[in-house]
């Protein structure tokens, strides 16, 4: 059985993600289509095994497995996720292309596995007893809560500060160096653990362009008329950690926003603009890049405060 009161029931449907809660059928459905996918014992499925969380854009739901349930899984860590992408028309197309991409081709791009990116360990899809076929991703489960809702309430300047770390020198700097990169920069796509570290949940997009990073020799077409997007993205993301520091939330929170987008385009951009293929080093001076906006960063919110 799965919990769909404590997480699912209690989500603001409608407003984030535009879709409608399951149906107690369909529920019913997944719970049994899940079971399968684990390979559940019929008296472990019986017993309160899992929790239902809210989706995303293309997602039904993301169930996360207790810990201590046996499963075909448990060699990949003590919790795991399950995601069921939705079978409407606007994901149909897609769920299998993200499908094969995470469970066969995922392992091909470089920079993957990286510990502050989501892992995805296998993936498919079955048909429901409804007739309805649904495609599904076997999953790391990240412990913490969203960016979106840590921006939302208050971060201190060291939980800011680390997040900043490891979105630049964990996560960005490291995947665009080997040529994977990313533009649905968003909040909702980031999980911020118990230790105040952050972690990417969604890394769909990069197989958006795995034909062209893996052709010989590689192309760089989309890589790079797709730049613009994240460097539009990035400087708002950086300016909503600061506003989320106690010093953002005086009365000059605006031009702590306005500086922090300033930092960003003075210090980073220039650097992750670079076209694909990049010059030799270009991690190294991408990482000098971000200690520059770093420092100026902390002295921002540091200035805030005062």
């Amino acid at each position: 059985m799965i919990n769909w009161k404590d997480n699912y029931d209690s989500h603001a449907w409608g407003i984030a993600t535009q879709q409608q809660p399951l149906t107690p059928p369909e529920r019913t459905v997944i719970e049994r289509l899940a079971g399968q996918i684990l390979g559940l014992t019929p008296a472990a499925a019986q017993k309160c095994w899992g929790c239902a969380h809210p989706p995303g854009r293309h997602a039904n739901t993301v169930l996360r497995v207790h810990p201590g349930v046996p499963h075909r899984f448990s060699e990949f860590g003590a919790t795991l996720g399950l995601k069921f992408f939705n079978a409407t028309k606007d994901s149909r197309w897609l769920a299998p292309a993200m499908v094969k991409f995470h469970a066969t081709q995922r392992k091909l791009l470089p920079g993957l596995p990286n510990p502050h990116v989501q892992e995805v360990y296998a993936g498919g899809s079955l048909r429901g007893s409804d007739g309805i076929e649904r495609h599904y991703l076997v999953q790391q489960w990240i412990e913490g809560d969203c960016l979106e809702a840590c921006v939302r309430t208050a971060l201190s300047e060291e939980q800011a500060l680390q997040i900043a770390d490891d979105l630049f020198l964990q996560i960005i700097i490291p995947l665009w160096g080997g040529g994977d990169f990313w533009w649905d920069v968003r909040a909702s796509n980031y999980v911020v653990t118990p230790e105040h570290r952050l972690i990417m949940i969604d890394s769909d997009v990069l197989a958006a362009y795995l034909a062209e990073k893996l052709a010989q020799p590689p192309r760089y077409e989309q890589r790079n008329c797709k730049r613009h997007v994240p460097l539009q993205r990035y400087p708002a993301l950086v300016a909503a950690v600061a506003l989320a520091s106690p010093g953002g939330r005086r009365r000059l929170k605006g031009k702590v926003v306005q500086a922090a987008r300033q930092l960003f385009t003075s210090a980073l951009q220039p650097v992750l603009a670079e076209p694909y293929p990049l010059r030799p080093h270009w991690p190294e001076r991408a990482t000098a890049a971000y200690q520059q906006f770093r420092a100026r960063f902390e002295r921002l919110l540091s200035a805030a405060l005062s």
